[in-house]
């Protein structure tokens, strides 16, 4: 009798942790994909790159004075970096829809163009990305 109740408290262990599990990496997830959403340079970044600093290497208020302007250099630096990978994966992307619109039916097309304007809102609102036109990948 000992014996079943062992096998049934494991069991039930086993369900409680893999149902934290579960929620955990789901919960990981979701924060990841909102952390990649927002655009690396902004403020906020400078000012959290330069919190991190002053507490790891304990600096002085004249020395955070210094570095102000190479960290926000280097926020702007990645920032640009940002934009110009999403033009890319973007021209990727548009490439291919027009390399496979071909093949497509007429429902297919209206339905990968309405995927596509759909994808620019998303890139527009959640990432402050704006295609100015096929030469000019810039916000």
């Amino acid at each position: 009798m000992n014996h079943s109740l062992y096998i049934k408290a494991f069991f039930a262990f086993l369900v409680v942790f893999g149902s934290g599990a579960l929620s955990g990496s789901l919960v990981v997830v979701k924060s990841m994909r909102e952390e990649q959403r927002q655009p690396p340079c902004t403020k906020s970044l400078s000012e959290r790159m330069t919190a991190h600093l002053t507490a790891e290497l304990n600096l002085s208020d004249q020395q955070q004075k210094e570095i102000l302007p190479y960290i926000q250099r280097t926020c702007d630096d990645l920032g640009t970096i940002h934009r110009q990978a999403l033009g890319n994966a973007s021209a990727a992307i548009e490439a291919c829809h027009a390399v496979i619109t071909p093949f497509l039916g007429p429902v297919q097309a209206a339905k990968l163009a309405q995927c596509e304007s759909k994808r620019q809102q998303f890139l527009a609102m959640e990432c402050g990305y704006q295609r100015v036109d096929n030469s000019d990948c810039a916000p």
